[in-house]
């Protein structure tokens, strides 16, 4: 087929910093193009400037042939592009009909927005899409975040796009739902949508996408048309180097019990019982939804427990708030899947982030000690691998990975005994990963325990020296040793043969 877009020479600098260094990119039509890189390699500002939000410094971009300029939103949907983005646009305090009808909603006879109109949209797009089990009169700001990545994805959609945008539109998605994009995807080629489909998981993308580039410094590092080039290949395309590697070996000996969970209830959690030792990493799998989320939150008393109780080297817990979690003598910690909404502060800088839990460490009479605390931060900054930038500017200004790494640098200041890790790899790029594994790895060497959740069953895998799996917000019991393997994960993520206790 003709190509449906073309991009030559496209630069943008913010400063002195180059996001995009004369990218080029040539998709067919109908096609699911693939655009991956590690972090800061331009995918970002490239997605920013298809939906009309960043103006290019230079080159141009050609839709069925026709020169564009997106010079706004306004113009990008005119164009044909729609997207959907990575840190959710939707509108918290407005609901999912309000949310899908955005920018212009239905306005009735007296010139007044209709409620029922917009309803009624919304809920025929649902539908039309396979999600018919939300209920488009529910504030958005409530739903789960796998439940609001799909709301954004069918808004983008529902414009009827000739160009489709999506912007790591997996990275807080379940396996369900995954497969659900990919159903929504399929229908689209059949349509003779344009997809560009942004991701750090290559999987995703021998599975869906009939071509790709790979980005590397706001240069095109490679490309495919076809699909034939290895995992090796095009991680040395995104990184320069190979990973021979990416976990790192558990070669630790775990110690004595740190973290138990004695029968917790919590929300959809009806039974959750788990030792964290010593120097271990355990690992929680499941589908979404299945109470692991209310497991994690219990441990850093952001939300109540109704039943059970958490014991801390050999004593008995009391957490009514992550204040108790935090604080001297406890040192539990949490990284959260939603690092925009609840792991930072995006107007702030990276300093302010990093030590905010932890101020009157660094204060005399009321008076922040300026130079104690820059010494401490920069020690996390050079430790963590992230620019000393972060030291002034917003954090909203950073990659994904590297506020990602804020927010683990934030716990470590802390000298947490014990760090909750909730997706924590989320919409980070392969080098990134790998680095947060060997950040877990030392950090376990070292004493400190992790209780680590992942959506990608491939790192519950190799990261953890245990599993145990929600099913229906009962915790199974623990797989170790020549057990923990891929398969009898997902049985019991499944509710199959070896799905332990079930309800």
């Amino acid at each position: 087929m003709s190509e449906a877009l073309v991009i030559k020479g496209l630069e943008k600098r913010y400063g002195a910093t180059v996001a995009l260094a004369g990218a080029n990119l040539d998709v067919r039509g109908g096609a699911v193009h693939a655009v991956i890189g590690e972090n800061g390699a331009g995918k970002s500002t490239l997605v920013k400037v298809l939906a009309g939000l960043v103006h290019p410094d230079a080159g141009e971009i050609r839709i069925g042939g026709m020169r564009v300029r997106l010079a706004s939103p306004s113009d990008a949907i005119a164009a044909g592009i729609s997207t959907a983005f990575q840190e959710l646009s939707l509108i918290p305090d407005l609901s999912v009909a309000e949310n899908m009808a955005l920018p212009s909603l239905p306005v009735g006879r007296s010139r007044l927005v209709s409620r029922r109109a917009t309803r009624e949209a919304a809920a025929a797009k649902l539908k039309q899409w396979d999600l018919s089990n939300i209920d488009p009169g529910v504030r958005a700001g409530s739903l789960p975040l796998s439940v609001r990545q799909q709301v954004e994805i069918v808004g983008a959609i529902a414009r009827d796009p000739e160009i489709f945008v999506l912007d790591e539109p997996t990275s807080s998605l379940g396996r369900v739902e995954v497969e659900w994009l990919f159903r929504q995807l399929a229908k689209l080629r059949q349509r003779g949508t344009t997809v560009i489909f942004v991701t750090h998981r290559l999987a995703e993308v021998r599975e869906i996408c009939d071509s790709l580039t790979v980005l590397r410094g706001g240069r095109v590092a490679g490309s495919s048309n076809n699909m034939v080039l290895r995992d090796d290949e095009i991680i040395r395309m995104m990184i320069g180097e190979s990973i021979s590697d990416l976990f790192p070996p558990k070669d630790s000996t775990p110690g004595p019990p740190r973290l138990v969970a004695k029968q917790i209830r919590s929300g959809g959690l009806t039974s959750g019982s788990f030792s964290l030792q010593c120097g271990e990493v355990l690992g929680v799998a499941g589908l979404q939804e299945h109470g692991q989320r209310d497991l994690f939150w219990s441990a850093f008393g952001a939300q109540r427990i109704t039943g059970g109780h958490f014991e801390l080297n050999g004593k008995r817990l009391r957490l009514r708030s992550p204040r108790d979690a935090i604080r001297a003598g406890i040192g539990i910690s949490l990284v959260p899947e939603d690092r925009a909404k609840e792991g930072v502060l995006l107007a702030m800088s990276g300093r302010a982030n990093l030590t905010l839990p932890w101020l009157t460490r660094f204060t005399r009479v009321g008076w922040i000690r300026r130079s104690k605390e820059t010494q401490a931060v920069r020690q996390v900054l050079t430790s963590l691998r992230i620019s000393e930038r972060a030291l002034v500017e917003p954090v909203g200004a950073l990659s994904g990975g590297n506020q990602q790494k804020v927010v683990l640098g934030k716990w470590l200041m802390a000298d947490s005994q014990v760090l909750l890790m909730y997706d924590p790899t989320r919409g980070v790029d392969i080098k990134t990963k790998a680095e947060i594994f060997q950040m877990i790895r030392r950090y376990t060497a070292d004493g400190g325990s992790v209780l680590f959740y992942s959506t990608d069953l491939e790192e519950i895998t190799n990261l953890s020296d245990a599993v145990h799996v929600c099913y229906r917000g009962v915790l199974s019991e623990r797989i170790a040793g020549s057990d923990l393997t891929s398969e009898r994960i997902l049985a019991r993520m499944l509710g199959g043969s070896e799905g332990g206790h079930q309800s």
